[in-house]
């Protein structure tokens, strides 16, 4: 494959049936994780907290409707 098409196959963008709020509450949750634990100064608390964190994110749960 050439670099071109790499590039481009890298940048394109398709379409998806998952809504945008999964990855914007997964990036939230994961930035405030770390933010706490740097404000603490510990970081390693707040990697193991963050893997909780996209645990739950990415949990299935049944549709209440």
């Amino acid at each position: 494959m050439k670099t071109k098409d790499t590039i481009k196959i890298a940048f394109s963008i398709n379409s998806t049936e998952r809504v945008w709020q999964m990855p914007f509450f997964a990036a939230l949750g994961v930035g405030v994780v770390l933010s706490i634990s740097a404000y603490y100064d510990r970081i390693d608390l707040g990697l193991i907290s963050m893997l909780g964190v996209l645990a739950f994110v990415r949990a299935k749960y049944p549709s209440l409707s």
